[in-house]
């Protein structure tokens, strides 16, 4: 349950549909993850940068007022790396200044404002995802099974490509 799943889950279900989160892993925020006891503050590990308007957050959370600080940041250069340089742009190149939480994590917006009122099942291993006229099923690798109208899978593209979640049916 990151970023993509977790923002869907949320929006899905303020729009009055029943969800039901399945994550992997023993603890929401895919590659967003929080630090803490390495300094006077927690640190975010993976996202850190808010690309985009300063209204993002209000937009994500759909909600308004959420007492969520921002700090502007506007870097004279940002760095990216292409597989096999590294290569420096100007900010001049960019439209948005960039914002950071200040006194909070992604992975803590996440959590009390996205996740909070979720339906999640963490250390759930999706085995296989099949679907029939009756709607779709996902199966866990302890066996269990799900059945819903919908799936919606935001899953890492090496989640795909290796095969660790299967379609038996193929898919449209």
């Amino acid at each position: 349950a990151g970023a993509a799943g977790l923002t869907a889950g949320h929006r899905l279900q303020r729009a009055g549909i029943t969800v039901q989160i399945f994550d992997a892993r023993p603890m929401i925020g895919g590659r967003i993850a929080e630090l803490t006891g390495f300094a006077d503050v927690p640190l975010d590990i993976g996202a850190e940068w808010i690309h985009g308007p300063k209204n993002l957050l209000d937009r994500i959370a759909d909600q308004r007022d959420m007492n969520v600080q921002t700090i502007n940041y506007r870097p004279q250069t940002y760095q990216s790396w292409n597989g096999s340089k590294l290569r420096k742009h100007r900010a001049a190149d960019f439209d948005e200044a960039e914002h950071k939480f200040h006194h909070i994590t992604w992975h803590r917006f996440f959590a009390d404002y996205i996740a909070r009122d979720l339906n999640i099942q963490l250390n759930a291993q999706i085995r296989a995802i099949d679907r029939d006229r009756q709607g779709v099923s996902v199966t866990l690798a302890d066996g269990r099974r799900f059945d819903g109208d919908r799936v919606l899978v935001t899953v890492p593209l090496s989640v795909l490509q290796r095969g660790i979640i299967t379609f038996p049916t193929a898919l449209p």
